[in-house]
C-alpha cells in the first residue's frame, strides 16, 4: 500500500479547509441530494462527500456507508486531492497503489473508485465527491466525467453558501446585539440621513428628549436645535460630509417641552460598503447634572482656598518670624516643632495656590499677561531665585552656558512659574551633592528649555500618568518627598496656553530631563 503524499501548499489547503467551518458538522439535506443523485447518474451503491485534513477524511455525506471518517493514509480522496483532474481506480485490487489497503482487503471492499477534486475558487483541493462500487468497472464514460465534474463544482457553490450563510447569521447576530447595546446604552443615539433627516431614534433619544420615535420619523434634526445654533449645526452637518467625525461637543438641544438640555454631542459618518457617505449618526449624552456637579465643585475649592489661603500665610509668617531668631533664640526643645510647622503650612499654601490655579485653567480663568520676554535672561533669574531650595537638597542648579540669544512673546511670571516646578522637582530626587543642568537650545522656529537631573528615573508604570492631576508615583522615594501632584499639570497648561508642548526622557539610575518647547518669537 502506498500512502499519498501531501500536496506543496498543504498549510494553504488546510486553512482554505477550515475556513468553511464544515469539518464536524451535522449532516445536511443539501449535501446528501449530491451524494444521491452521483450514486444514482453513476449507478454505485457508495458515494461520499469527503474533505480531507490533516490525518482524515470526514465524510459531509454519505450514501451506502456506515463509517463517517476513515484515516488520510488510507483514502483514496487523499490521492485524488493531488490530481486537478478525476481520479478513476478500475480494479483497486490490481493497483500497486491500493491492492493491500484495508479498505480494500476489507469492508467497505472498494474495487472501482472515481473521485472528482472539490477545488475552492482559491485553486486549493478540499476534498473529493467520489463514487465506490464493490465490483471492478470499467472506468467512465465521458459524460459520466462530465457530470461527476459538474456535481463536483455544485458542491464547492454549497460549501460557499454554507460559509456565506454562517457569516450572515453572525453578521444578523452582531447587529442584533448591537442594536440592543444602542437601544438601552442610556446615551441618544439618532440616525440621520445626509441632508440631516432623522432615520432611526433609540430609547434613550427618547427618555432624553420627550419624542417617541413615530413623532421624530422624517423630521429634520433642527428639530431639535434652538435658532441661535442653526448656524452651529450647518457647519458641523458640513464637517460631516467631507468625513470628518466630531467628538464629546459640548452645546444645547431642546427637549420636546423647549427645555434646554445641556448635551456632549459626536458625530460620526456612515458609509456603505462602496465606502460613499449614506449619513451619520449622532450621539448625545446629557451632560447639565455633570456640570452642576463641577460648578459645585469648582465653587467648593475657590471658597475653601480663598478662605484658607490668607490665614495660613500669615500662620507661615509668623512662624518664619519666630523660626528666624527675631523673637529671642527659642529652646532647643521647641526649635523641631516650629520647623515642623513652618514646613507644614509652607505645604498647604503650596497645595491651596496649586488648586486655584487648577481651577482657573479648567474655567479658562487664568490670566496671562504676554509680552517680550530675554528667555536666557529669565532662565538664569529661575536658577537664582531657586538657590535657596536647592541648598536644602544639597545640590546645586547649574545654568548651562552659553545659552543662545532668545526673545519671545510670554507670560514672564508663567514661565517663571513653570521653572521653578520642574526645579523642585529636579531638586528633590537628585542625589546629594548632585548637580541640575537648565540648558536652552534653538530649533527650527522653536526654543528648547530642558531641566535635567541625575536622580533614579520615573518609574516605567508612572510614565504615562505623569502629567495627570494628583499623579504621585507609588514609590518610597516619591512618598518621602512629598507633593501635591499638581505641578506638571499646572506646567503642562501653561506652556501649551504658549503654543507650546512639554514632555520628558528618562533612564532608570541614570536620570531625568523635562524638557519643553515654544515657538520663538510668540507666545
Amino acid at each position: 500500500m502506498a500512502a499519498a503524499g501531501f500536496p506543496p501548499d498543504e498549510r494553504e489547503r488546510l486553512e482554505a479547509l477550515r475556513s468553511f467551518e464544515i469539518l464536524d458538522t451535522q449532516a445536511e439535506e443539501a449535501f446528501d441530494r449530491f451524494t444521491r443523485i452521483a450514486a444514482g447518474l453513476m449507478g454505485a451503491p457508495i458515494a461520499l462527500v469527503s474533505l480531507v485534513d490533516e490525518a482524515r477524511q470526514w465524510f459531509k455525506s454519505r450514501h451506502g456507508l456506515d463509517a463517517a471518517e476513515t484515516p488520510r493514509d488510507l483514502a483514496f480522496c487523499a490521492h485524488a486531492i493531488l490530481k486537478d483532474e478525476i481520479l478513476v481506480v478500475d480494479d483497486a485490487t490490481k493497483d500497486p497503489r491500493f491492492l493491500d489497503n484495508p479498505l480494500v482487503t476489507g469492508a467497505p471492499d472498494i474495487r472501482f473508485y472515481a473521485g472528482a477534486p472539490l477545488k475552492t475558487r482559491d485553486d486549493f483541493s478540499i476534498g473529493t465527491l467520489c463514487v465506490i462500487d464493490q465490483q471492478p468497472r470499467a472506468g467512465l464514460t465521458d459524460a459520466q466525467r462530465h457530470l461527476l465534474s459538474d456535481l463536483a463544482d455544485a458542491v464547492v457553490n454549497q460549501l460557499y453558501l454554507h460559509k456565506t450563510t454562517l457569516d450572515l447569521h453572525r453578521a444578523q447576530l452582531a447587529q442584533a446585539q448591537l442594536g440592543a447595546i444602542i437601544e438601552y446604552c442610556g446615551d441618544a443615539v439618532i440616525g440621520h440621513s445626509i441632508d440631516g433627516t432623522i432615520t432611526s431614534w433609540n430609547s434613550g433619544a427618547q427618555c432624553l428628549f420627550g419624542y417617541a420615535p413615530d413623532e421624530v420619523a422624517g423630521q429634520p434634526a433642527t428639530l431639535l436645535l434652538p435658532r441661535s445654533l442653526a448656524d452651529e449645526w450647518r457647519a458641523m452637518v458640513d464637517r460631516i460630509t467631507h468625513g470628518e467625525a466630531i467628538e464629546q461637543f459640548e452645546t444645547v438641544r431642546l427637549a420636546k417641552d423647549g427645555t434646554p438640555v445641556e448635551v456632549s454631542v459626536s458625530l460620526s459618518p456612515i458609509r456603505d460598503r462602496t465606502g460613499a457617505l449614506t449619513g451619520f449618526s449622532a450621539i448625545a449624552r446629557d451632560i447639565s447634572q455633570r456640570r452642576q456637579i463641577e460648578k459645585a465643585k469648582a465653587e467648593f475649592v475657590s471658597t475653601v482656598s480663598h478662605e484658607l489661603r490668607t490665614p495660613l500665610t500669615s500662620i507661615k509668617g509668623s512662624l518664619g518670624l519666630v523660626q528666624s531668631g527675631v523673637f529671642g533664640e527659642l529652646p532647643d526643645v521647641f526649635k523641631p516643632m516650629v520647623d515642623i510647622a513652618y514646613n507644614n503650612s509652607d505645604r498647604l499654601v503650596r497645595l491651596i495656590n496649586d488648586l486655584l490655579d487648577i481651577e482657573k485653567m479648567d474655567a479658562g480663568k487664568m490670566e496671562f499677561h504676554l509680552a517680550p520676554v530675554d528667555l536666557p535672561a529669565l532662565l538664569r533669574q529661575s536658577v537664582r531665585e531657586n538657590t535657596g531650595y536647592a541648598a536644602t537638597h544639597k545640590v546645586r542648579f547649574e545654568a548651562i552656558e552659553p545659552m543662545p540669544a532668545v526673545t519671545l512673546t510670554a507670560d514672564k511670571d508663567r514661565l517663571l512659574q513653570v521653572m521653578a516646578n520642574l526645579l523642585s522637582n529636579a531638586a528633590k530626587f537628585s542625589p546629594p551633592e548632585g548637580a541640575v543642568d537648565v540648558r536652552l537650545e534653538r530649533g527650527d522656529g522653536t526654543v528648547r528649555v530642558s531641566v535635567t537631573d541625575h536622580g533614579p528615573g520615573i518609574p516605567e508604570s508612572f510614565q504615562s500618568k505623569i502629567f495627570q492631576k494628583f499623579s504621585q508615583a507609588d514609590t518610597p522615594e516619591t512618598l518621602q518627598k512629598g507633593g501635591t501632584g499638581l505641578g506638571l499639570s499646572i506646567c503642562r497648561a501653561i506652556v501649551e496656553r504658549h503654543g507650546g508642548s512639554i514632555d520628558f526622557k528618562t533612564e532608570q539610575g541614570v536620570g531625568t530631563s523635562f524638557y519643553f518647547d515654544l515657538p520663538e518669537g510668540q507666545g
